[in-house]
């Protein structure tokens, strides 16, 4: 049952991020991970904390992920390692190896997330055409996912324009959540928060958190 109660944890985690819940996700996911290992479900807690690493939190969980790969046997858990590990070092080159890793094995999600990760650390550095390219792969591999929409494909490409703060604070106000629970959730002021948002808006070019949902949908284009 406990090893049901890993997935559950999981299954929890993506139904708060869908719902742009991203303290909760996060904190199911860290539990996941936490009692994988507890029980010695460790393809549960890598999934778990690849789940964390796609969700924003690399550098948290690049040394742990490594560590289990090396308990773990298969190419996916390496992968997911690998990817963890690439994210948090912001290493585009390994990112964009990683994501022909996943796409043979046929895992073709997660080797678009990698993809796209790579294309905005390579925007970011100025390689506009490499970043195309990296854009390109991205969109052809969510092609074949049947229409698969992830947190982490939904904003990947706002982590060129927004700061972290920004970001976290735009999803969840694009899922409707309000200034005062934003701010609980992310243990900063109110006003701070309000701050956050308008640089958003001022960045992603819309007037309020009305538009919010569609601009950070908005997928890469050539």
């Amino acid at each position: 049952m406990l090893t049901y109660e890993t997935d559950l944890r999981q299954a929890r985690a993506w139904t708060a991020a869908a719902a742009g819940d991203l303290p909760a996700a996060r904190d199911q996911l860290e539990a996941a991970a936490d009692l994988g290992e507890q029980i010695g479900d460790l393809i549960g807690a890598t999934s778990a904390l690849h789940g964390l690493a796609r969700l924003g939190h690399a550098r948290d969980v690049a040394t742990r992920l490594a560590e289990l790969a090396t308990q773990v046997d298969g190419d996916l858990v390496t992968a997911r390692a690998t990817y963890a590990s690439a994210v948090a070092a912001r290493d585009s080159q390994a990112l964009g190896k990683v994501s022909g890793d996943f796409e043979d094995m046929g895992a073709m999600l997660y080797a678009a997330e990698a993809s796209a990760e790579a294309a905005v650390l390579l925007r970011r550095a100025g390689q506009a055409r490499d970043a195309a390219a990296a854009e390109q792969k991205a969109a052809r591999l969510l092609a074949l996912c049947e229409g698969a929409v992830t947190p982490p494909v939904q904003i990947i490409t706002a982590r060129v324009r927004l700061t972290p703060g920004e970001l976290d604070a735009a999803v969840q106000a694009a899922a409707g959540r309000s200034n005062k629970r934003i701010a609980s959730d992310m243990q900063l002021s109110v006003r701070t928060v309000e701050s956050h948002l308008q640089r958003a808006y001022d960045k992603l070019g819309v007037s309020g958190r009305h538009e919010l949902a569609d601009a950070l949908r908005e997928q890469p284009t050539d």
